[in-house]
């Protein structure tokens, strides 16, 4: 029989530790286990995996701590052995080559001089519409060392075009024609100094210019901590910006442009010149408002005079609510870019918002707003309501209750559009925002009725970040094209299991308190953990003395059915981006963007014929660098163009034959017409340098 010592964890009343012995089984009873499968996940070849478990033979539950793999029976097809704990070893034969006519090719890098290593030597295989990479390294996995053998999978591919191998001293082996079905050894000895130069094509549809034209503007965020404010926020609200807005300030005919800075940082203006050249322009009046966050910004004619004002919209987390920081601004324009602060022209609108869109609403001939609203500052979820502004010649007037209503905590709005989506011949306005489904209103005799829930579009509800309006289908209606959180983060849902927020103040201690949920076999549990739960609920630590009971416990059972019932509460169940189809008569159809477009969050989006085919393309960029930190953050999206062929159908296009590279927190892009009929990308990135990009 084996024994145990043990030491009790609290001492006796004389302060001396109590040692106990046990037998080892009754010690391990108090600790009990559960055996389980391994997994194992095919590749779609489309970047997603589907779970294949037990069709493949993964059916016996262990306790597995390490996995290696080699063609054990040198069929052309990888087994597999798993050890496990306490248990015999694993041997899954692999039938791959009995079951398919797939082909292969399995290469090795011979190491025969004594000064090279075969440890970051790189293969690549290429044909027919194909190429395939490898790369030796030593860390594949912590326990387990697999075969140093390249194995790769043909399919039905016969015979490889060219295969590539370039050794860790730079020195490349090259062969030719090389038949699939097969163990071929490369030997270092003959390699030789590397002849194969790679580089960025020079077709590119895209150039990066922002050195060229020598602007070296970076937007600077300033410092502050919104989870001192909500403990468990999902992500800052204070780094949304820089916003961009472009247009003829001078008069000169060339675009220009204005980019917004952050709380503390004054906004600039850049004028073009005939060089194609941006100059920074001064503003004192920019300047001298520069404690406001800027979050979006439109030029427009304000006053009627011909020439552009800018309208920019106060928003952000870092002041207290309705602080007279998050009110908006006007500053007009003199016909020669000098920009002046419209006093007494806007009513109050100390709200925190996200964008601005100059229509003329009422029909007059003059433009008016509407402004969207984002959220209460230091109240997540809590939304703000969003405005009608209508211009009255020498001010502008809040017409929400009269025209729009409903516009009244819509929810957390982030983008919109002015479009005729119905084809009556009246503009309509479409949101999208966070928690919220793509929010149709209808224009109907000078107001806008909110028709989503008629529509059949009121269940989608999603973390949405941008919309723009194109036809996309050629089709004579406008589609829409939507960019949402996408697919690559631990913030998802579906229409069964949605993720959901509730805010209440749950421990009556005066404050609101966040509660992300998320579904799991038809119960609701707390996103975040134990810890974090009881910084905000301190309570909770008390009901669930051991993380045990509180994994256990569903979100009614921690902070009480009653308590949730009360709360402000939302849920998001669609996450992907998507191509919005308008089908008339009022119907919509949902089709997912290609899978790179569901890598990160796609905060921006431009919709423009990039490749000269007279088809509609898409340009998005975005990710979310300020998610909370147990949370990975968004940030695989490096920016995406997808061509169009003119039937709702895209395809993406890989960055090096695109040009387009922007792995940055992307808030914003614009398009600015430059001389010579030239097209600029502008990108706005949060706490970062801006960069432009020239359609070539």
């Amino acid at each position: 029989m084996i024994y145990v010592i043990m030491m009790l964890r609290n001492p006796n009343p004389e302060g001396i530790s109590v040692w106990d012995i046990l037998d080892m089984q009754k010690a391990l009873d108090i600790s009990p286990s559960v055996k389980l499968l391994n997994y194992a996940y095919k590749n779609n070849r489309d970047l997603t995996f589907s779970k294949v478990t037990e069709d493949w033979g993964f059916v016996h539950k262990t306790f597995s701590n390490g996995a290696a793999y080699a063609d054990l029976d040198n069929d052309g097809d990888l087994d597999i052995v798993i050890n496990n704990l306490n248990d015999t070893a694993f041997v899954y034969q692999n039938n791959a080559t009995r079951i398919s006519e797939n082909h292969y090719l399995r290469v090795k890098p011979v190491v025969d001089e004594d000064h090279i290593t075969f440890l970051g030597t790189k293969i690549w295989l290429e044909y027919e519409n194909g190429l395939q990479y490898y790369e030796f390294t030593n860390i594949r996995g912590m326990y387990s060392a697999s075969e140093q053998i390249a194995h790769f999978g043909l399919g039905d591919i016969k015979k490889v075009d060219r295969l590539i191998i370039k050794w860790p001293d730079g020195n490349t082996s090259i062969e030719k024609n090389v038949k699939a079905d097969q163990e071929i050894e490369i030997p270092y000895s003959k390699s030789g100094p590397e002849v194969v130069k790679s580089g960025p094509p020079s077709n590119t549809i895209f150039e990066n210019v922002t050195d060229k034209i020598g602007i070296k503007y970076k937007h600077e965020e300033n410092v502050f901590d919104d989870y001192s404010r909500q403990f468990l926020l999902p992500y800052k609200m204070s780094e949304l910006g820089p916003c961009i807005a472009t247009g003829d300030i001078n008069g000169d005919g060339l675009e220009d442009f204005f980019i917004g800075g952050a709380a503390g940082r004054a906004g600039q203006l850049f004028v073009q010149d005939p060089d194609s050249a941006f100059l920074a322009l001064e503003s004192e009046s920019l300047y001298n408002d520069k404690v406001h966050e800027d979050m979006g910004a439109a030029f427009f004619d304000a006053d009627n005079d011909g020439d552009q004002d800018l309208y920019v919209v106060s928003g952000g987390n870092e002041f207290r609510p309705r602080a007279s920081f998050y009110q908006d601004r006007l500053y007009l324009n003199d016909g020669s870019g000098n920009l002046s602060k419209a006093e007494g022209w806007l009513p109050p609108l100390n709200i925190s918002g996200s964008k601005v869109y100059p229509e003329d609403i009422d029909g007059d001939g003059d433009i008016d707003l509407f402004l969207a609203g984002r959220h209460i500052p230091w109240s997540y979820p809590d939304p703000e309501s969003s405005v009608i502004l209508i211009n009255q010649g020498n001010k502008f007037e809040n017409k929400t209750s009269d025209i729009a209503p409903e516009l009244a905590g819509i929810g957390m709005v982030n983008d919109a559009c002015w479009v005729d989506f119905d084809q009556n011949g009246a503009t309509d306005l479409i949101l999208v925002g966070e928690w919220m489904p793509v929010t149709f209103f209808r224009s109907e005799n000078g107001t806008f009725r909110n028709v989503t829930e008629e529509l059949g579009m009121n269940e989608k509800k999603g973390w949405w970040f941008s919309i723009q309006p194109a036809d996309m289908d050629m089709d004579g209606d406008m589609d829409l094209v939507a960019g949402n959180f996408g697919m690559n983060s631990k913030y998802r849902g579906t229409k069964e299991a949605p993720f959901e927020v509730f805010y209440s103040d749950l421990d009556n201690n005066g404050l609101k308190d966040i509660i992300l949920v998320y579904s799991n076999s038809d119960k609701k549990y707390p996103y975040r953990r134990r810890g974090d739960a009881i910084v905000q609920v301190p309570g909770i630590g008390e009901k669930f003395k051991t993380y045990v009971s509180y994994a256990e416990s569903d979100v009614y059972e921690i902070y009480g059915k009653e308590n949730l019932e009360r709360a402000l509460h939302y849920q998001a169940n669609l996450f992907e981006s998507v191509y919005i189809e308008n089908k008339g008569d009022g119907n919509f159809e949902f089709h997912k963007l290609p899978v790179e477009a569901q890598f990160s969050s796609i905060n921006d989006i431009l919709i423009n014929d990039y490749n000269n085919d007279s088809y509609p393309d898409i340009l998005i960029a975005g990710n979310m660098f300020g998610i909370e930190v147990r949370t990975p953050r968004n940030d695989a999206g490096i920016g995406l163009l997808m061509l169009g062929d003119g039937r709702g159908n895209f395809k993406s296009v890989p960055y090096l034959e695109s040009g387009f590279f922007v792995p940055y927190d992307v808030k914003s892009l614009a398009e600015i017409n430059v001389v010579n009929d030239a097209t600029y990308i502008i990108v706005g990135c949060n706490n970062d340098a801006m960069r432009i990009f020239k359609v070539k």
